[in-house]
């Protein structure tokens, strides 16, 4: 992304749809008139009237890879060209061509790839068959890419990465990914639970709050979860002004991330707040939004002792990113395959 948003940074990986009429081919890259994405061999060629629709196979690259498929190295790609286009440049299967593209539409979800990160293939599949990662990955009809590394020094750091987690001091592989420059991490628990509610936290500050809105709202188009967002009272008394802060924050979700969610306060630990909604803590996804990786602050603290009593379904931990970061941050960029 070439730009900020409430939802994506630059350098976050996004999803992009491309229509086939905004496809360009030519023989050579100098002959684009739009920005090139790359080189394609013509696998299919079909007429629909005068329209010509192409099918081309596209070389998987790191900033450029199917959405549905992350781990192939292809995809398939549609073009449409009008008979004066076709005319001037006539095509053959199997032929090489230059591919541009105009116009695109990106989706505003920060949640665009599942990454499982295991010791081993039976830990990773594992991880595959959770409920929870299993009903992420038949929604969004993407395959999750599997990384089989006990250290993960050398795993992409795009996407949502997936550990396991067996106990509290599991939370560290997620912090030490949160801090190498992973914005999302999923922790889900080794025995299979299924999530019932959903409940948002984050640290006291707008970057966090929208970073773990925006991952909320991507994942609540996937899971049918009632969601709630917490957040902590201070120690002074409520006042007037408390409520139309809730008030604002509800609304701000709703227009900006096209989340509805209910706010609610609570005083104490983060185990208290759950206990008081009598909700389990196994059928919770909390959904955790870190003003920073590295710092320890209340509510990093509050989630480990709460662990260290039971686990949730699963934890999704979201970090903010300044705008320090995401100015050398590189590009990577989805694109959603047309072709099942």
């Amino acid at each position: 992304m070439d730009r900020r948003s409430l939802s994506l940074c630059k350098g976050d990986e996004t999803t992009v749809i491309v229509r086939p009429e905004d496809v360009e081919l030519a023989p050579r890259k100098d002959y684009l008139t739009t920005n090139p994405i790359g080189i394609g061999v013509v696998a299919e060629i079909q007429f629909v009237g005068s329209i010509e629709r192409l099918r081309l196979t596209m070389e998987a690259g790191e900033t450029l890879r199917s959405a549905l498929k992350p781990a192939a190295s292809t995809f398939l790609l549609d073009a449409a060209r009008t008979a004066s286009d076709a005319e001037k440049f006539p095509i053959a299967r199997h032929q090489r061509v230059w591919v541009g593209c105009g116009d695109f539409h990106t989706l505003p979800t920060p949640i665009s790839s599942l990454r499982l990160l295991a010791p081993t293939s039976d830990a990773c599949e594992q991880l595959a068959n959770a409920p929870l990662v299993r009903e992420l990955s038949n929604h969004m009809h993407i395959d999750p890419v599997r990384y089989v590394a006990s250290n993960p020094d050398n795993v992409p750091l795009q996407g949502v990465a997936v550990v396991g987690l067996r106990s509290a001091a599991d939370l560290d592989l997620a912090f030490d990914l949160l801090g190498r420059g992973t914005r999302q991490v999923l922790a889900v628990p080794e025995v299979a639970r299924s999530a019932t509610r959903m409940l948002v936290c984050t640290d006291p500050s707008a970057a966090a709050r929208n970073a773990a809105l925006a991952a909320a709202s991507s994942l609540s188009r996937h899971l049918a979860l009632d969601v709630a967002m917490l957040v902590r009272r201070g120690d002074r008394p409520e006042r007037a002004d408390r409520y139309k802060e809730l008030l604002d924050l509800r609304n701000a979700s709703l227009k900006l991330h096209g989340l509805d969610i209910r706010t609610e306060t609570y005083a104490g630990s983060l185990q208290d707040a759950i206990v008081a909604r009598q909700v389990a803590a196994e059928q919770v996804l909390l959904v955790i939004g870190l003003a920073s990786a590295t710092a320890k602050s209340q509510l990093i603290r509050d989630i480990k002792a709460m662990f260290a009593n039971s686990l949730p379904a699963g934890l999704l931990l979201v970090s903010a990113r300044p705008d320090s970061e995401s100015e050398i941050s590189t590009t990577a960029t989805y694109v959603a395959a047309t072709a099942n």
